[in-house]
């Protein structure tokens, strides 16, 4: 198996289609800036998601401009333009998806999110038979 990874931002929304056997596929298009000074240049990475990956809750936040961090296999696929022109096009089929960062529009809905895990921490915490019995031991193994 290859692995690649890289960080990039996305061009669009992602977006899920099923396939006639009803699994579902996830697609988007990450672009990766390459090189430096003079030389740099953005290179297209197209990602697909299959199944279970595809319609995980990570795929609303999945919107144009949002930083992800993508890991997966690659493949390069050569094809000939309409021009008559060889090209290439580069191809991940995602294992792994992170959400880097985002851009400011998408960034307001992430804080919703947290404040509700934070506070459904804190109630967990707060009760007394989810922390009367906690012991830590300041003895490490190593």
């Amino acid at each position: 198996m290859n692995i690649f990874s890289f960080t990039g931002r996305l061009g669009r929304d992602a977006e899920v289609r099923y396939t006639s056997g009803g699994t579902p596929v996830a697609t988007f298009t990450a672009a990766n800036e390459i090189g430096f000074g003079e030389r740099k240049r953005t290179q297209w990475i197209k990602c697909t998601l299959w199944g279970k990956l595809a319609e995980s809750g990570v795929i609303p936040y999945l919107t144009k401009g949002r930083e992800v961090a993508v890991t997966g296999e690659v493949t390069l696929d050569e094809y000939i333009a309409r021009d008559g022109a060889n090209k290439a096009s580069l191809n991940v089929r995602v294992i792994d998806v992170t959400l880097v960062g985002g851009k400011s529009e998408t960034a307001h809905r992430q804080p919703a999110i947290v404040e509700e895990s934070q506070e459904t921490t804190r109630d967990f915490w707060e009760t007394p038979e989810n922390r009367a019995d906690i012991e830590f031991d300041d003895e490490l193994p190593f």
